[in-house]
């Protein structure tokens, strides 16, 4: 296990795919006895390049080094300790960052079919208010601000759909830092049927011992707003700023805690129609490169386990 200075460094770091089932699998590791891993899952340090500073959802950019590693101060001396910020990934900066942190660092990712990762990650924009509930549409206005013809708030150009689905030249850097033998690559659809299978593969990776874990929810559930007027008042930037005015700064870690608190109190799950077939097909067509390099990296064809098997995007 690393050290520096004084405290604990994570000795692996889950640096991704966001929406597939990372939340899930991170809970699982850190039931183990020999992982530790902190309450906050995107707790994040090594990819200061991409921070969005809008802090509204529960990922945390830390600024300080002290700050940060005491995430990580309650771990026993013989446990590992896990990190689980799902930005690494994107990040240029964050393979040299966390090899200046721990040159011993393993990684995992945790990749998924990315036109379903897009439209998952759709559905979750569209209950935080950032994004309009037509997800052709919305790929179409990102398109647009891409190439530079519109206008688009902040919290769109951040999270947008395609730059998220695109995880190939991240893991490229990562395995060219760290090299392909310590960075383990699990799937989410085989995660989702075979959780406790994914899990058993990582605890070898790790070199802990195998055990079982009971009870693994794939928490990767398609969701909506019960009352979307409410989401999208909160998600302004307007009301955000108000808000901050009229509340004393020492009490805004307190107001955060609530605004989550009612974000995950108004929704529900819900079932997702499946998309149409032209449009999953188009979304294909333009992924399949980056579904072929994925491939070459992960040494399996995704091209053939992701789409020959008729399955529509879902949740």
């Amino acid at each position: 296990m690393a050290s520096a200075d004084a405290a604990r460094v994570p000795d692996f770091f889950l640096i991704g795919v966001a929406r597939a089932a990372t939340t899930s699998l991170f809970d699982a590791l850190g039931r183990h006895p020999q992982v530790f891993v902190p309450q906050l899952k995107e707790a994040c340090f090594t990819c200061p390049d991409i921070d969005p500073e809008q802090h509204r959802t529960a990922t945390r950019f830390f600024r300080n080094r002290a700050e940060y590693l005491a995430l990580f101060a309650a771990a026993a001396d013989d446990q590992l300790i896990g990190e689980g910020c799902t930005y690494n990934v994107y990040s240029p900066a964050a393979p040299s960052l966390i090899r200046a942190l721990n040159p011993n660092a393993r990684l995992l990712i945790q990749l998924r079919d990315p036109v379903e990762q897009m439209y998952s990650n759709h559905g979750l924009k569209v209950i935080m208010g950032d994004l309009g509930a037509d997800f052709e549409r919305s790929l179409e206005v990102q398109a647009a601000a891409r190439a530079g013809r519109v206008t688009q708030p902040p919290n769109m150009r951040d999270y947008d759909m395609r730059d998220k689905a695109t995880i190939s030249p991240g893991l490229a850097r990562f395995v060219d830092a760290f090299g392909r033998d310590r960075v383990h690559i699990t799937l989410h659809e085989e995660f989702a049927a075979q959780p406790e299978a994914v899990i058993g593969s990582i605890f070898r990776f790790l070199g802990v011992a195998e055990q079982p874990v009971a009870h693994v929810e794939v928490m990767v559930p398609h969701r909506e707003a019960r009352w979307g007027g409410l989401n999208r008042a909160m998600a302004s930037q307007r009301v955000i700023g108000a808000a901050k005015r009229i509340t004393p700064a020492a009490l805004h870690p307190v107001a955060r805690r609530l605004a989550a608190a009612t974000f995950r109190a108004n929704r529900r799950r819900a079932t997702r129609p499946p998309l149409p077939t032209a449009l999953q097909d188009r979304l294909r067509d333009e992924f399949r490169s980056e579904v072929e390099r994925l491939s070459e990296i992960v040494g399996c064809d995704l091209v053939e386990f992701w789409w020959t098997r008729g399955s529509a995007p879902g949740a």
